[in-house]
């Protein structure tokens, strides 16, 4: 066996030895791994976390718009002269200040002369209460001085800062980003 040829067998040898002691080497692999999965991992802990907290604001809000509703139905807010203010401050305390209600919640109260017009009124595009540009209106209407035995339709607005966003959440519904939550509830007042 020539020179030449016994050095290409020691360097290919040499390179073989290199490479098995290398992947028999285990040490650091856990952190290598950990390092790969960590961020897909935490983005999606931290949007299951955000979808959560949205079901929760929203169930939050409509547990608080069907108690306060009862002001109405009950004769109790027409009785006291409750402004949309005193209304919006009553529907805020019922969810515990899980969110910054008083500066954010938008609320709508009309009444009808049936639950048809109610439901008409609310499938006219033309009363979504998203403007053009994805923004949330600031003009409804707020009748407080109902009757006894009146058809209502009151709805709660909230703008819900999406904490989370990139491209293709699917939690986002305005156009800035955020997510609006409507809680609707229509009865029919008790006579009083």
């Amino acid at each position: 066996m020539s020179t030449v040829t016994a050095k290409k067998h020691r360097k290919s040898y040499f390179l073989y030895f290199l490479l098995q002691k290398l992947c028999k080497k285990q040490s650091g692999v856990t952190a290598v791994e950990f390092g790969i999965i960590a961020l897909p991992f935490f983005a999606i802990v931290f949007a299951i976390l955000e979808v959560g907290l949205v079901f929760f604001g929203s169930l939050a809000l409509e547990n608080s718009v069907e108690q306060t509703s009862r002001l109405v139905k009950t004769g109790q807010a027409q009785g006291a002269s409750m402004t949309e203010t005193q209304f919006r401050t009553a529907v805020c305390q019922n969810v515990n200040s899980l969110f910054n209600c008083n500066n954010l919640l938008k609320l709508e109260l009309r009444s009808f002369p049936s639950f048809q017009s109610a439901g008409t009124y609310m499938e006219n595009a033309n009363n979504d209460p998203i403007d053009i540009n994805g923004d949330l209106r600031d003009d409804f209407t707020f009748e407080a001085n109902t009757a006894g035995g009146d058809i209502i339709l009151l709805r709660a607005y909230l703008e819900w800062d999406i904490t989370l966003s990139f491209p293709g959440n699917g939690l986002s519904n305005m156009g800035n980003g955020n997510r609006l939550l409507v809680s609707t509830i229509t009865f029919k007042n008790e006579p009083f």
